[in-house]
């Protein structure tokens, strides 16, 4: 980013499955029109389980709970690769850039840069927290070979993931469009009763985290990192347009959903 350069964060708000899903969908599609970086922050309305944007829905199926215990969870497929999340007590971010419309590709400076800004500010609450690469340059842990990785994200690995004593923490994934890329990812706060097997921090330090300071902290360390002043925003009313049409056109929809 050019040093100066202005942007807009949305601040820490609690949504249905769909609707976190289709705004960062028309935040891709605005910020490739109006040039403007957007960060936002977010978590989920009930526990919900996002299917990878190339994983099989049939598969999801042994994880959810039966459907007369009383227990809503939400099954939503994300526009995003990698394995399915459970949603449930966590911090989920998304970073939106503009980019040159001739760029392609993943952006690997772009999960360091995240990942690295909240590996520091775990690292001032004393938690400890590495990055998957530096275990597997110590031997301390082989990296996952392709074809063996499990059918949940937090318990597969790659390069940039956190790794608090010996569990994944904090895992994200990228979409690009022509002329803006969006990085979204999830911190896990503490466990869900879905996913017991997948602590969090508060299970992992014995100290509960609070979301809402995590996400100040953030966003003053990626605006110093990325040199960009990010300003308290809301969505635009094309925006809020846009986020209405994607949820019922995309993620509200069993065909989408059901597409695999």
């Amino acid at each position: 980013m050019n040093q100066g350069s202005t942007g807009r964060t949305l601040t820490l708000d609690v949504f249905s499955a769909a609707e976190n899903m289709a705004t960062d969908q028309a935040l891709l599609q605005s910020v490739a029109r109006d040039r403007k970086p957007t960060l936002r922050f977010y978590q989920w309305k009930q526990p919900t389980l996002s299917l990878g944007y190339f994983q099989r829905r049939c598969d999801a199926d042994p994880l959810l709970p039966p459907s007369d215990d009383g227990d809503a969870v939400s099954v939503v497929r994300r526009s995003t690769g990698g394995g399915a999340i459970w949603h449930h007590h966590e911090l989920t971010y998304s970073l939106t850039l503009p980019t040159d419309f001739a760029e392609m590709g993943a952006r690997p400076d772009l999960y360091k840069l995240v990942h690295e800004s909240i590996r520091r500010i775990l690292e001032d609450r004393n938690i400890n927290a590495q990055p998957f690469y530096e275990m597997g340059r110590s031997g301390a842990r082989p990296a996952a070979k392709p074809g063996d990785e499990s059918f949940l994200c937090f318990q597969r690995r790659t390069g940039e993931d956190l790794i608090v004593a010996g569990y994944k923490v904090l895992g994200s994934a990228q979409r690009r469009t022509r002329g803006s890329i969006l990085q979204h990812g999830s911190l896990l706060l503490s466990a869900s009763p879905h996913a017991r097997a997948l602590p969090g921090l508060a299970e992992l330090t014995g100290s509960p985290v609070d979301a809402g300071a995590l996400a100040e902290e953030l966003t003053q360390c990626i605006a110093e990192r990325l040199r960009v002043e990010f300003r308290a925003g809301e969505l635009s009313q094309r925006e809020q347009e846009d986020v209405e049409q994607i949820v019922n056109e995309r993620f509200a929809n069993s065909g989408w959903t059901d597409r695999r």
